[in-house]
């Protein structure tokens, strides 16, 4: 019961879905997050820890029969998910808008064995995760580097893949929310978001960053967009797609989106659509 946000395949072809419901088929247990088997069903392997809880609630000011049975449950997450990528080793990497993953303290990001258990190597313990804020998504290299953005001190972070904190990452600040991350031409980072500075750039809702995250100042959109840039897609022969609530960049007309060349140029090889975008779907 609620809302499905992202969701994940994984290398045997089971699907691991994210978002704001509290049940699957009244299971209580898969709060937040759940697998699902080739066929659609639930896959009942994948089992987060914690209790469900049943309590009478008393519904007139003095008649104690009168009421309802309420169930709650301490598995799983306590906000919404947004962002969900299974990593080589099969673990989950979890981003969203929590505190807590079955009453482990567990802000924004979280680690699932492949059996819905907590992996700690990314913990508030290790030091690796933001302590509040909202993660938004998160981008996984061939070499197991991991980003992971959103609307948390810094606004990006980079893991080894041991996840640690890469020291080698030092991002230029950024003034306000990061949405979307992508992996752009020759290992840049492309960024999209709420934001309208990068370092020493004025850069609105998308940038690109340098391998040490420094800001690529050689990106330069001329125009703002007149919406949100919600996704951001690197292309494997250079530039961006920018996909948002947005149908004009500068005077150009351009519905929900638009495709950047390299230098941040609007690639006018790819015109204008009356067709709204509502989702978008990749492969790689």
């Amino acid at each position: 019961m609620g809302e499905i946000n992202t969701v994940a395949e994984q290398a045997d072809g089971k699907i691991v879905i994210g978002g704001a419901f509290t049940n699957v088929e009244g299971n209580y247990n898969l709060k937040g997050i759940a697998r699902l088997n080739l066929d659609g069903s639930l896959d009942d392997t994948f089992v987060l820890p914690g209790q469900i809880l049943t309590t009478w609630v008393q519904e007139h000011p003095w008649k104690t029969w009168i009421g309802s049975w309420q169930i709650d449950s301490t598995s799983g997450f306590d906000g919404p998910i947004e962002s969900i990528r299974i990593l080589a080793d099969r673990s989950i990497l979890v981003c969203g808008g929590f505190k807590n993953f079955s009453q482990f303290p567990q802000p924004c990001v979280a680690l699932l064995n492949a059996n819905g258990t907590l992996n700690n190597r990314i913990s508030l313990s290790k030091g690796n995760v933001p302590s509040s804020g909202v993660a938004h998504d998160s981008l996984i290299l061939k070499n197991g580097s991991i980003y992971i953005v959103g609307d948390f001190p810094g606004k990006i972070i980079r893991l080894n893949k041991k996840g640690e904190l890469d020291s080698e990452f030092s991002p230029d600040s950024i003034d306000s929310v990061i949405g979307s991350v992508a992996l752009g031409k020759d290992g840049k980072i492309i960024i999209a978001g709420k934001f309208n500075k990068v370092g020493g750039s004025n850069l609105s809702h998308v940038a690109v960053l340098n391998q040490d995250g420094k800001c690529d100042v050689s990106f330069q959109p001329r125009f703002k967009f007149n919406g949100d840039v919600v996704k951001v897609i690197g292309l494997p022969s250079g530039g961006a797609v920018l996909v948002g609530n947005f149908s004009k960049y500068g005077e150009i007309q351009r519905r929900g989106i638009v495709k950047f060349k390299d230098n941040g140029e609007l690639d006018n090889s790819f015109g204008n659509s009356d067709l709204e975008v509502s989702s978008i779907l990749t492969s790689e």
